[in-house]
């Protein structure tokens, strides 16, 4: 069951239970180093890989952290044996999370300690504290209704991507807003906000080297889902504007959260562009078809024209991965007057096609 491999005189242990249980430790620029570490067995099985980056301070300064993983011993114990092998502490290290997701700060809770701190965006810190509360996962629901989930409450936290492996105990917070700078391993980052995927994520920027650490704005092999998330209703609204944001941006080193690291981050935004104009066509085409629906009977034609199946013959997390996409989509298009969009008694909403005057 057990192989013992040696990556930058890390020994690893790959244990065939995890899902992709490789760590590998390596200096991707001055200072900056990306520890990769595969997912053990989550409900979302698509995620097979995230990357936490530590930026060591040079003498006796103090290092940082960026993200943390999700709240399990597999991603714990690698960050621990980073640490060692770079000869730094919990105790020197802050830690600095790019947003709210669990795989991004589940482990915030066990890595905090009296004499370190955890950095997180002002607002999206009060999202971060939301997960530990059922009323936050009430009120996310209801939102999800809007747009037609057919799920009871229970099968909707059982299934819910992010539903899972966040912290549960929260640490003080130490709160910073955009604009703000951070300080560590010679780099002067510049805290620069950039929605869609979360309300408030966060990337770090330095100017000097033209480096940015970007969590999950723009990933090269997948698009990022946008969650709705409490007073956050147009996710694609707010990601497009941070991709405009992103191109007036000198980058040369684009570090993501997963995935590869150091492509085209432009050409990369365009494809993502590209990809939503064909979204926005396919959606207007289904309503000229098949008349009115919602987010819900959407996700269910994409899944047959994808797969040729059926939503209810797929997995019940599988299913957020397409009715999270079309919700983004046609609340971004309803609300810029391309679609329009009806509220039935039930307090669902449907979308239609423009009616021409």
């Amino acid at each position: 069951i057990y192989d013992t491999i040696y990556m930058s005189k890390i020994m690893i242990i790959c244990c065939s239970c995890f899902k992709e249980c490789v760590f590998m430790l390596k200096e991707v620029q001055k200072n900056i180093y990306q520890l990769s570490m595969g997912m053990p067995e989550t409900r979302v099985k698509s995620i097979n890989q995230i990357s936490v980056y530590i930026v060591k301070g040079e003498a006796d300064e103090r290092n940082l952290l960026i993200d943390t993983g999700i709240n399990q011993e597999s991603c714990l114990k690698p960050i621990l044996a980073a640490y060692e092998e770079l000869g730094i502490s919990q105790e020197d290290t802050d830690v600095f999370l790019t947003h709210m997701h669990s795989d991004h700060s589940g482990l915030i809770g066990r890595l905090k300690n009296e004499n370190n701190r955890v950095i997180i965006e002002e607002h999206e810190a009060e999202l971060v504290k939301g997960m530990v509360d059922e009323a936050y996962w009430d009120l996310l629901y209801e939102k999800y209704k809007e747009e037609g989930l057919p799920m009871d409450h229970q099968e909707y936290r059982d299934s819910h991507p992010d539903g899972e492996n966040y912290c549960e105990e929260l640490p003080e917070i130490s709160c910073i807003k955009e604009g703000d700078m951070l300080e560590y391993g010679g780099y002067r980052f510049k805290c620069i906000l950039t929605p869609g995927h979360s309300p408030y994520h966060t990337c770090l920027y330095d100017e000097e080297t033209k480096t940015m650490i970007s969590g999950d704005v723009v990933l090269d092999d997948v698009i990022p889902i946008l969650f709705i998330e409490p007073d956050f209703d147009d996710p694609l609204g707010a990601y497009l504007d941070s991709l405009d944001k992103l191109e007036k941006i000198d980058i040369q080193h684009f570090i993501p959260g997963h995935g590869d690291i150091n492509y085209d981050v432009n050409a990369r935004i365009e494809e993502i562009r590209e990809h939503y104009e064909e979204q926005f066509k396919w959606i207007n085409k289904q309503l000229a078809e098949h008349g009115c629906m919602n987010s819900w009977e959407l996700a269910d034609l994409l899944i047959q024209h994808d797969f040729k199946r059926s939503i209810d013959t797929v997995s019940a997390v599988s299913r957020w991965f397409f009715f999270l996409p079309i919700c983004a989509c046609v609340r971004y298009m309803s609300a810029n007057g391309m679609i329009t969009c009806t509220v039935s008694g039930n307090g669902v909403r449907y979308y239609d096609i423009l009616q021409e005057k």
